[in-house]
């Protein structure tokens, strides 16, 4: 069965904290070196037997060699629990075992034996992982075993030390695994507490996307917008998974012309994304109201739309995956709604609720489909094998929307058929803009994906041909989103 919402932020945030404890970890390792590596030095300098500083020397290469794996690779990460103590506590018995050959009292040996390895102990808890406070207790017990073993001291008398040692190993051990979900639960309260929701900006399908206060030391509040899913979706299955991929491939978005996340958590209401504030309008909402004005776009400004467009779904298909290979990452839900243009003249794409990688299956269920109908791609209506050509294929829709004014085939789904027969009336409509944006635009409006024009940055070079000025165009833009917003209306920003 799947996992619960709970359950599903929970692990993200543990992945987090997994990552942090990975990094304390680091650093304990790396000051434990650094002792090691002192305490060599102190061994040498005075004079340690040929065999004491050998010693020393493969305890220190051996931790060394544990710490340079572990920063290299996490497939060490489950031994390095149990080798971390061969980076110093050898050390304490070698050094031990020199002040015994020089006549150190027997009993203030052992104590401070003792005392150094719960010292090491203690310090492990820094990194928040029980495993290496076993690990370090264990290795410290029998240390101690062994330079007591040495001094001639029965194992008799040793009772009492070695209950002592591990009793308080085992109260500090019992105390970092206490410490793991008090941390989770801080980070979750830290999360929800930076932000202070106001008033809803809109609602889609299945979210919602609220204004909000970044509350930040130091500095004044940030404007940023919050996104959750609509509490009748809370509990549903679908509808979680969705929302943890949406931050999983937003997270991966770099660019000025898509809406960047900047944040995740959760409160008592739910997990939540935080998400720059976008101050504009969709771009369906600004070709309606030149729809309803009975205007239509400069040809400056659909070559602007169009290349701003093309800009963020060439950055959304180059995305590269840890084996720095193409991760095939397909929006899915290119749309005018799902487009905004900020007060700046600037586009960005938005709502990555719906993507996903061009190898995953098993999302979407047989004959259903994701998105919006009208701007499907023909392979989407007809269930056939989806590749990234299908955002290509939306972005021709969207151009085609912006230069006329109105969608490409009126009410109807664009099927191969209605998109071949709509088509040859497109550039008489509207002939200023040239043949070189028809012949672009149909290049990404081929129904076959196999003919369709093979990529956007493609379909950018053909765009190259064309001669815009994009400051004048952008500026065309942002007369154009401040001339139908009213000065009370509330920013919207696309779900």
């Amino acid at each position: 069965m799947p996992a619960t919402l709970e359950a599903l932020v929970a692990e993200s945030e543990r992945r987090v904290l997994e990552s942090e404890r990975r990094d304390n970890t680091r650093r304990l390792v790396a000051v434990r070196l650094v002792t090691t590596l002192a305490g060599a030095a102190v061994v040498a300098i005075g004079g340690g037997a040929p065999s004491t500083l050998a010693a020393c020397v493969t305890s220190l290469a051996i931790g060394a060699l544990l710490f340079a794996a572990h920063r290299l690779t996490s497939r060490f990460d489950a031994l390095l629990p149990w080798a971390v103590p061969l980076v110093d506590v050898p050390l304490v018995a070698i050094t031990e075992l020199v002040r015994l050959r020089e006549g150190a009292p027997v009993t203030g040996l052992i104590a401070t034996s003792a005392c150094i390895n719960l010292g090491l102990v203690v310090l492990s808890a820094l990194s928040l992982a029980p495993r290496i406070v076993v690990a370090t207790a264990l290795t410290g017990a029998a240390a101690v075993t062994v330079v007591s073993h040495q001094a001639g001291l029965p194992l008799v008398e040793l009772d009492l030390a070695l209950v002592a040692f591990a009793a308080t190993a085992a109260v500090v051990t019992w105390t970092t695994s206490r410490v793991w979900p008090l941390a989770v639960e801080l980070r979750r309260q830290a999360w929800a507490g930076r932000y202070k929701v106001g008033h809803r900006l809109g609602a889609g399908g299945m979210a919602e996307v609220f204004e909000a206060q970044q509350q930040r030391e130091g500095a004044p509040p940030r404007r940023v917008a919050l996104k959750r899913i609509l509490p009748a979706f809370a509990s549903h299955e679908d509808a979680q998974r969705l929302f943890l991929r949406e931050l999983e491939f937003a997270s991966l978005m770099s660019h000025p012309n898509i809406v960047q996340v900047l944040d995740s958590g959760a409160d008592e209401a739910g997990p939540f994304l935080v998400m720059e504030y976008v101050e504009g309008v969709t771009l369906h909402r600004l070709l309606k109201h030149g729809r309803d004005r009975g205007e239509r776009l400069p040809a400056d400004v659909c070559f602007e739309v169009a290349d701003q467009l093309l800009r963020a779904v060439d950055h959304i298909h180059s995305r590269l995956g840890a084996d720095g290979r193409p991760l095939g990452l397909m929006h899915r839900d290119l749309n005018a709604p799902n487009v905004m243009v900020t007060t700046a003249g600037e586009l960005k794409v938005a709502d990555f609720g719906i993507a996903r990688l061009q190898r995953d299956v098993g999302l979407t269920g047989t004959g259903e489909m994701r998105g919006k109908v009208l701007w499907a791609a023909p392979e989407q209506l007809l269930g056939l094998s989806l590749t990234p050509a299908l955002d290509l294929f939306a972005v021709g829709l969207i151009l085609v929307e912006v230069a006329l004014g109105r969608h490409a085939t009126g009410e109807q789904p664009p099927l191969p058929e209605a998109v071949e027969a709509a088509r040859p009336a497109f550039p008489a409509e509207r002939p200023e803009l040239g043949e070189g944006f028809w012949e672009m635009t149909f290049s990404l409006l081929e129904p076959d994906p196999a003919r369709r024009c093979p990529s956007a940055s493609a379909a950018l070079r053909l765009l190259r041909h064309l001669e815009w000025e994009p400051g004048v165009a952008r500026a065309a833009l942002s007369g154009l989103v401040a001339a139908q917003r009213a000065p009370s209306e509330p920013k919207t920003l696309t779900l």
